[in-house]
């Protein structure tokens, strides 16, 4: 669905938007919040949708032509569109929310009678977004406004709200979270095509851009992973130990046999190339020595490279590497080059 074209009306008109705006489905709050952030130009548009939505009551549903213009009169003072031409508009957006309303009116009156349906407009406006980078070869410790604590990867960028009622962040790169518990509000990271959720917990989302996958592990409590993207799709729940992958390339989301050793490594300053071929280990050094690598040749097709290296030099994964396919290095520097 391409919601960058929708219109107020268009939002009006989509059942996971209404869920949002009248604060029914934590799923939908959550994807709602993560695209109104990725996509700030579309606010004004979101506002009046959600105006719209949360400005009229159940007592609404069965109006005289009086009421009617009443309450249309009383939503246009509350989103400042009363100007000349704008009449009509506005009647279209009002009759449409009046048939969305039908149906969530039967949700509330079930479960609360004759309540009204009165919610506070969230600010949509003077939000202060933070943003923490790491360039190439370097990790840092973020301590979240909840409390919860971030161990950045290098060449990783986190976004949040620097005071905010939901708890949800925006990860691109590697990051380890320590989750501070809130029952109340569950956090959640969204990374590429996916998002965790989780109460108070710790785990580890590797979600690099250039990557085929996008690989969470579960290291304490239980987190819910699922494609954002497909909001009412199959969803995974982890418990310690476990680790979900989602494919970019046919879209698949599933479990994964990737254990702590692997999954964690990092975090002790630990690079585990496993059955890896050049190109990986090329990136793996760039991205964590803060080099750029140049290459003269390539080894053969087939090369792949096991091993473990704790707090090794540049220079002595270079030496090791010389022992799987004859190769002539320099230093100079932040530039590497390498000849086969």
């Amino acid at each position: 669905m391409d919601y960058q074209k929708y219109s107020t009306e268009d939002f009006l008109s989509d059942e996971s938007f209404q869920a949002y705006a009248l604060d029914l489905h934590e799923e939908d709050t959550a994807f709602w919040s993560n695209w109104l952030l990725e996509n700030p130009h579309k606010a004004q548009e979101v506002k009046e949708a959600k105006d719209l939505l949360t400005s009229f009551t159940i007592s609404t549903l069965k109006v005289d032509d009086n009421k009617f213009d009443q309450d249309l009169a009383r939503i246009q003072n509350s989103i400042g569109m009363v100007k000349t031409g704008h009449v009509a508009p506005l009647r279209k957006h009002f009759r449409l929310v009046m048939k969305i309303a039908a149906s969530i009116a039967l949700i509330f009156c079930i479960g609360y009678g004759g309540y009204f349906i009165a919610r506070q407009d969230q600010a949509l406006e003077g939000v202060t977004i933070l943003e923490k980078s790491n360039p190439k070869g370097r990790k840092s410790t973020v301590m979240l406004p909840d409390g919860s604590k971030v161990k950045l990867n290098a060449e990783s960028h986190l976004k949040y709200e620097e005071i905010g009622n939901k708890r949800t962040v925006h990860l691109r790169g590697e990051a380890f979270f320590e989750v501070a518990r809130d029952v109340d509000r569950p956090f959640t990271v969204f990374s590429g095509e996916i998002s965790t959720t989780a109460l108070g917990t710790s785990f580890n989302i590797k979600a690099y851009p250039e990557s085929q996958y996008i690989e969470v592990y579960l290291a304490s409590g239980k987190v819910e992973v699922m494609q954002h993207e497909k909001r009412y799709g199959t969803k995974l729940t982890l418990e310690p130990g476990q680790g979900a992958n989602y494919n970019r390339g046919d879209n698949q989301l599933a479990y994964s046999q990737t254990g702590a050793e692997t999954s964690l490594a990092w975090k002790e300053g630990t690079i585990i190339f496993d059955k890896s071929g050049f190109i990986e280990v090329k990136k793996v050094l760039e991205r964590w020595y803060g080099v750029e690598i140049e290459v003269i040749g390539a080894p053969d097709s087939s090369w792949r490279i096991n091993g473990t290296f704790q707090n090794e030099s540049l220079e002595n994964i270079l030496n090791s590497l010389d022992f799987t396919a004859p190769l002539e290095y320099s230093i100079s520097d932040n530039k590497v080059k390498i000849k086969f």
